[in-house]
């Protein structure tokens, strides 16, 4: 069935108002919080700038990084992220990266030794001495250093699609709204 009259008149007044909401929907830039911490990902790239946002202007954002001011256009951000806490201890991983750096180095100063007051199992036990030092300053570390855990910040973007509709001279209009 074909609009007609009236009907037909504020039919073609919606898809107009529709499709000229379509454009600043489709110019919306990635959501920044006004204070906090931050972590933007710029568009085009998947480098990720992590730091405190600072006052700036309305189409650019400016973070305190690393002792260094970094001013990132709105256009250039692609998505922003946000600390959610901080993930699991790294203990064991810890004490084996430190028992295998220990083992190592160990060995290697024990089959350097060229004293002929050394005994040929020097490299056994000074790789296990420095390999047991080196998986108590592993663990220790690893019990210590927690990485931070980051998640996005939504930031849908409501769309509009207009196209022919099937089986009919008539146009078929799509909307989708973010759920907030």
């Amino acid at each position: 069935m074909r609009p007609t009259g009236p009907l037909k008149m504020l039919y073609a007044a919606g898809v107009i108002g529709l499709i000229t909401l379509a454009g600043p929907a489709a110019a919306q830039h990635a959501r920044v919080p006004e204070s906090g911490r931050v972590r933007p990902t710029l568009a085009g790239t998947h480098e990720r700038i992590a730091g405190r946002v600072l006052p700036s202007a309305p189409d650019s954002v400016m973070l305190s990084s690393a002792d260094t001011l970094v001013v990132i256009p709105r256009s250039r951000i692609a998505r922003v992220e946000v600390p959610s806490g901080y993930g699991a201890r790294h203990i064991l991983p810890g004490m084996l990266i430190g028992l295998g750096a220990g083992v190592l180095v160990g060995s290697v100063a024990g089959l350097a030794c060229q004293d002929p007051d050394c005994p040929a199992e020097t490299p056994v036990y000074l790789g296990a001495a420095v390999g047991g030092v080196g998986m108590i300053v592993g663990g220790a570390i690893g019990a210590f250093s927690r990485p931070v855990q980051w998640k996005d910040i939504d930031a849908p973007v409501p769309a509009v699609a207009v196209a022919p509709a099937r089986g009919s001279h008539g146009v078929s209009i799509g909307i989708s709204l973010p759920a907030r």
